[in-house]
């Protein structure tokens, strides 16, 4: 089983996470999201998940799927994203299961990568991925196997593909399994 470790960073002193970015293809933009840093034509394809509480955690592995994590996953929460107390209870609990506090108005991006302790990290994306959808924040993902800066960004339930034509392609292929069989895993 794969496990994981958590790196809290902060973009304005961790080079090391915005030179991974600038590698992917990503900066860090104005209002805490992922955009595009390098010359290449890039395209977005939305998709409105079903509210059906079975149905959203289908989709949910399915776009973790599609964000194919092999060693790492970087989480950019955006400024648009105004949590309510309990939300952020729930999420620190989530990312940290061992207990431990951060602000996360101060706090916006999340580096999770395996380690030998804890929890597999494509387990820790979907359920990251379920809970943007369900309490409509704004968070911006992309995984160590990215190409050409594709990702995904989730804003008020909505979820956004976002990359070259080719990755387009395929989550739009991904959608229509997704439509034609809503509880294939």
């Amino acid at each position: 089983m794969e496990s994981l470790s958590i790196h809290w960073l902060f973009p304005t002193i961790n080079m090391n996470v915005l030179s991974i970015l600038n590698q992917l293809g990503v900066t860090i933009g104005k209002w805490n999201e992922l955009t595009s840093s390098k010359n290449f034509e890039e395209f977005s394809f939305g998709y409105m998940p079903p509210r059906d509480s079975t149905l959203m955690y289908v989709a949910s592995q399915k776009i973790a799927k599609w964000l194919d994590v092999r060693d790492f996953f970087i989480l950019q929460i955006d400024n648009s994203t105004s949590p309510m107390d309990d939300e952020v209870n729930i999420f620190q609990t989530l990312i940290t299961p061992c207990g431990g506090g951060f602000d996360i108005s101060e706090q916006r991006s999340y580096f999770f990568a395996k380690s030998d302790k804890a929890m597999d990290v494509r387990g820790l994306l979907v359920l990251i991925v379920y809970f943007s959808i369900l309490f409509s924040w704004h968070v911006h993902l992309i995984s160590d196997a990215s190409s050409n800066g594709s990702r995904i960004a989730i804003q008020d339930g909505v979820i956004y593909f976002i990359g070259d034509g080719e990755a387009i392609e395929k989550s739009k292929e991904l959608i229509s399994v997704l439509e034609k069989n809503p509880l294939s895993i």
